[in-house]
Parts: structure tokens; sequence; C-alpha cells
């Protein structure tokens, strides 16, 4: 039995889930446009928020592998990231805050749009009461907000696609040194969109 201090999870083991967080989202955004297409707009709504959760997974995973190889990977916390829902959704938005992945023109409001409803996407699946009257996810999910919402998901498949899911393919090969260093630049991207977010 490995000590409290010691990880069970090798780098191959967080690369995998990676990678089938990332296979996963596909499918998820698949499977949403299926329910789309036959007018199950509510479930297609909650799926494309789902799918946002696991590229978040996948880039936890991604930047586990990387803590792992320097010596600074927490696996409680790790599983904690992996697990919890805001977690995962917070950085898939700040990936896209950051490193900017292009959206068409019309998308930006969209955007931002899907972003609410990430925050409430449950009201995509169940019944509640919205005052005194009590509604299901058909009668309060607006058509329009599904479909800019499946056009982003789709969008941040094909952003995770060509820029996140090839570095698992070398992942394992990146020795200490580069790990360290891809850190640090990391890092600094934080640092400095950090800072221009605080300018008037």
């Amino acid at each position: 039995m490995a000590r409290e201090s010691e990880s069970e999870l090798s780098v191959e083991e967080l690369r995998n889930a990676g990678i089938k967080a990332f296979e996963n989202a596909s499918e998820l955004v698949e499977e949403a446009q299926v329910l789309h297409k036959h007018g199950h707009l509510s479930r297609a709504l909650f799926l494309c928020c789902i799918s946002g959760e696991e590229l978040g997974k996948s880039f936890i995973s991604l930047s586990a592998v990387a803590n792992r190889i320097t010596g600074a990977f927490d696996e409680k916390r790790y599983k904690e990231r992996f697990r919890a829902h805001r977690e995962k959704t917070g950085v898939l938005m700040f990936l896209e805050d950051v490193f900017v992945f292009e959206l068409p023109p019309e998308l930006p409001k969209v955007k931002r749009d899907a972003e609410a409803v990430e925050k409430s996407k449950l009201s995509a699946l169940y019944c509640d009461f919205y005052g005194t009257e009590a509604q299901k996810p058909s009668e309060v999910i607006p058509e329009h907000l599904v479909n800019t919402t499946l056009e982003v998901a789709k969008q941040r498949l094909k952003y995770f696609a060509d820029n996140v899911r090839p570095k698992f393919d070398y992942v394992l090969e990146i020795d200490k040194t580069k790990a360290i260093q891809f850190q640090r630049e990391f890092l600094q991207t934080m640092a400095a969109h950090r800072d221009a977010d605080s300018k008037p």
C-alpha cells in the first residue's frame, strides 16, 4: 500500500484520463447534435455544458502530468479539481479568456449567454419553480440559446482538438526541465492576462 505522500496515479494514467475526457467531450457534442436535430433542445443544451466540463478535465489532467514530472503533483487536489463542476468550468473559461481561441465574429455575445447557461445547467434537466409556477426545461430554455450554445461547444471542441489534444501525444517525453519551463511560461501568461484585465 502506498504511503499518503506518494501518488498512486502515474503520468501514463493521468495522460489517459486527459485523453478519455477529451474523447468523452467529443461524444457529448455529437450526441447533443443528434438531440438538437430531433428537437430535444434542453437535453442538447445540458450535454453541451457537460462537454465543456470534460474539456476542463482534459486540461486539468494535462497540467497534472507536468506537475507529476516536476514533482509538484498533489493527487488529492487533482482529484478534487477533476470532480468539481465549478473547477472544470472555471479552467475552461480561463483558457478561453487567456489564450482566446477564435470564435466567429457573431459569437462573443453568444459565448456570454452560454456561460450564463453553464451556471444554471440543471435548469436544462429538471422541472423547477419559477416564481410560483412549476415549469419543465422545454418551457424555459429558448431555442436560440440552445443553437448558440451548441455552436460554442463545437468551437471549443475544435480548439481543443487542434491545440490541446496533440500535446498528449508527446507529453510523456518532456523532461523535468522542460516541464518547469512550460509551467513558468504558463504562469507568466496568466500574470500578463491578469495585469491587462486590471488596467482601466
